[in-house]
């Protein structure tokens, strides 16, 4: 059997030939515990590279809902498209009959949030060296808000966006209007941490 051969075989398969050649039912064992070894580091390296990059300080783009008080985050652009898009499921929402379409309806605007690429984000806790750099992908503005720009931000769980989400659904026009002029009310939830991305990737 060729190198190629070899590479081309599914993970997982031990050739007969080559296990015949080598000793049988021990190399397989021997072959099966490489392939488990290196399946199993890769798993662990996808699984630290991505909570590295959620822990990574984010720049909103205007497509973004941002959690806080404040004009500046009222006045963002993706928070004045989401006080649309739950106004036009206002009425649909306090009308529902359960719990399940309830939440079926504020899982249709966290879609229509992420969509064009939105992302519902939170003022972050810094932590660790992350050196103040923040990430420039996912089309970040260039019109942000100075005040805004200054901060570090960190994407929320879903649940607490779909949290977020019914909030503003449940609302009626009046508290909006009182809403509206302190800013955004997050639901009470601990602010994301950025972690030290160095001590994550080497831990």
């Amino acid at each position: 059997m060729s190198s190629l051969e070899w590479l081309q075989m599914p993970q997982g398969f031990v050739s007969p030939t080559i296990t015949a050649a080598h000793g049988g039912v021990g190399y397989s064992l021997l072959v099966f515990s490489i392939i488990a070894i290196d399946n199993s580091l890769q798993e662990e390296r996808s699984s630290i590279l991505g909570q590295w990059q959620k822990t990574m300080p984010i720049t909103p783009n205007e497509n973004d809902v941002l959690f806080g008080r404040g004009t500046a985050v009222s006045d963002h652009p993706g928070n004045r498209r989401f006080r649309a898009l739950c106004e036009s499921r206002r009425d649909a929402f306090q009308n529902a009959p359960n719990r399940k379409t309830k939440r079926a309806l504020a899982a249709a605007v966290f879609d229509e949030v992420a969509n064009p690429g939105g992302r519902f984000l939170a003022e972050a806790a810094r932590g660790g060296d992350d050196g103040g750099s923040s990430e420039e992908e996912g089309g970040a503005t260039t019109d942000l808000h100075p005040r805004l720009a200054e901060k570090a931000w960190a994407e929320v769980e879903k649940d607490r966006a779909l949290a977020k989400i019914k909030h503003r659904l449940r609302e009626r026009a009046d508290e909006e209007e009182d809403d509206e002029a302190s800013g955004e009310r997050p639901p009470p939830s601990p602010a994301p941490r950025l972690g030290n991305a160095h001590q994550l990737w080497h831990r």
